[in-house]
């Protein structure tokens, strides 16, 4: 799973994000977070949470995205496949790596 924000590691404990990883979770999106096909994963984590689920999200006709770094592609790239996020605003490097692009060719 990818490096938590300052933010979200103030809210989620170490004991919890292990737990999120051995239930699947590959990133999150507002603190709700999703497994490899983009559908949540269930946690104490989401009683806390003030927000919108992964459903709702997806009825939002325009869902931005804002993250990068190598150790975001793996949630990015599911978090476009699956429709969590339809619009993106990241670094070149993260954009090549989750399009399936060879950055050294570039």
């Amino acid at each position: 799973m990818h490096r938590a924000s300052e933010a979200l590691l103030k809210s989620v404990t170490h004991a919890e994000f292990a737990a999120l990883r051995r239930a699947g979770a590959v990133g999150d999106v507002s603190a709700r977070f999703f497994d490899p096909a983009g559908e949540p994963v269930p946690s104490g984590v989401d009683d806390r949470v003030i927000g919108l689920d992964l459903p709702a999200m997806r009825a939002i006709p325009t869902r931005v995205g804002i993250a990068g770094g190598p150790d975001k592609h793996a949630a990015l790239h599911t978090a476009l496949s699956t429709g969590l996020i339809n619009v993106l605003v990241t670094d070149s490097g993260s954009a090549a790596a989750v399009l399936g692009l060879d950055t050294r060719s570039a």
